[in-house]
Formats: C-alpha cells, structure tokens, sequence
C-alpha cells in the first residue's frame, strides 16, 4: 500500500518529464518536416528553367516537357516531368507531388519571413503549406504584404484566427486586373430607361458611369435654373414653385 502511494506520489514529476518529451518529439516532428519541405523546394529548383529554355516558342510538341509555374506569381519556372519523378518517388499521385512543389516552391519565394520560420520550427510545415493554398491568387508583390501581416501573429495566434485573417487579406488584396474585369462587366449593363405614367409624369432609372452621373447631375440643374428663370410670370400668375430645387 505504501509503495502505491509512494508511485502515485512521483507522478507528477514522471508526468512532468513525459509531457517534456512530447514538446521535443513535437519539435523534432516539425523540425524533420520543415528539412523535408526545404528539401523538395530544392529538388525543384535543380528543374528551374534555364535561360536557353526561355527562348522556346509558345508552342510545344504533344508529349514533350514544358515549362511551368507551379508556385504562382513570383516563383522560378521548372521542368514539368520534375512532379512525376517526385510523385513516384514518394509514392504519391501527381496531383498530391504538384501541390508539395506548389507549395514549397509558394512559401520560398513568395512568403521569406514565414519560410525562415518555418524552418527554424517555429511554424509548423503545414500551417505554412495553408497558407500557400489560401494565396494561391495572389500576386507576389500581394503576398509580400501578407507574409509581413503574418510575422505579426504567427506563431502565437490560434490557427482559425490566422486563416480568417489571411482570407481577410487576399479580399483585401483583389489583383487590379480582377477589379478591372468586374467593372468592364458592370460597365456592360449601363442603360438609361424612361418610363411614361399618368398625369404626364415619368421616372427615368439609370445604370451609368460615375463620371457620366456627375455630369448629368450637372446638367439637370442646369436645365432646372434655365426653367426657374424663364417661368417668372408663370409663378407671379399662379404662385407655382418653379426654383431650381423644385423642378428637380
């Protein structure tokens, strides 16, 4: 009995020391993980494109090895056939070696201070690995902006948060083409519609550029002040109000 409770009395202590050896195994986890993402960001770059690559036509002939930008904006070039020899490597599908290069390649070159961290173990690989699969849209010089965020809070901040927040950013940080597309197709819907009622009234709905509003605007009260004017006696005759503001 008391060599029960002699035990039960150490184990705090055991408890203490085991939960230690859970933080190393967990550093070392994300330490060996963050040596293996460096390592396939580096077996990509041995495919980079070479300058003599950059010389070819668009065109490529069915079957043969294409240049492609696997890691988005801001990331080098590489040999196309370089994710089926990782995928086979590690016994993948080469959708899942693509996204790996994808992201590893995304991280290096487009997030620096979160892939100095994660190297050093501080994030772990697949916090970094989300935050190049929620950018994937973004311009470079986009993500530089939201790799500076990031230092801020990570690590630090829960997981949820930091994901809310990136999605956050990359509404934020809409490429101008995108916004430029979206008001060409807006612009495509400009109209002006008259509508004829009773009692000679009509209203006049109109979908148009804002520059185009303000000169319009301008103009009705143009229109306003010359009928104002030009109705004096009118109102002397009969005390209808015919200010500017009223005509409008």
């Amino acid at each position: 009995m008391n060599q029960h409770r002699d035990e039960h009395h150490r184990e705090p202590a055991t408890a203490t020391a085991f939960l230690a050896q859970v933080h190393a195994a967990r550093r070392d986890r994300d330490l060996a993980s963050a040596r293996e993402f460096a390592s396939v960001a580096r077996f990509a770059e041995t495919y980079r494109a070479t300058a003599a690559a950059d010389d070819l036509t668009e065109y490529v002939v069915p079957g043969t090895e294409r240049r492609v930008e696997v890691g988005g904006d801001g990331t080098p070039l590489i040999a196309e056939f370089c994710i089926t020899e990782l995928s086979a490597a590690l016994g993948m599908a080469s959708e899942e070696g693509e996204l790996l290069i994808r992201d590893a390649l995304a991280v290096k070159y487009r997030f620096p201070r979160l892939w100095e961290r994660t190297m050093n173990g501080l994030v772990p690989t697949w916090q970094a690995k989300q935050v190049s699969a929620l950018t994937t849209t973004c311009t470079a010089a986009a993500c530089a902006d939201i790799d500076a965020k990031l230092e801020r809070v990570l690590p630090g901040m829960t997981w949820r948060r930091v994901e809310d927040l990136v999605r956050g950013m990359v509404l934020a940080a809409r490429d101008e083409t995108d916004v430029t597309d979206e008001r060409e197709r807006l612009r495509a819907h400009r109209a002006v519609h008259i509508h004829h009622h009773d009692h000679g009234l009509a209203d006049i709905p109109a979908f148009v550029d804002s520059s185009d509003a303000i000169f319009l605007d301008a103009q009705l009260n143009r229109l306003a002040t010359i009928i104002g004017q030009g109705s004096a006696a009118a109102r002397a005759e009969d005390g209808t109000d015919l200010t500017p503001h009223s005509v409008r």
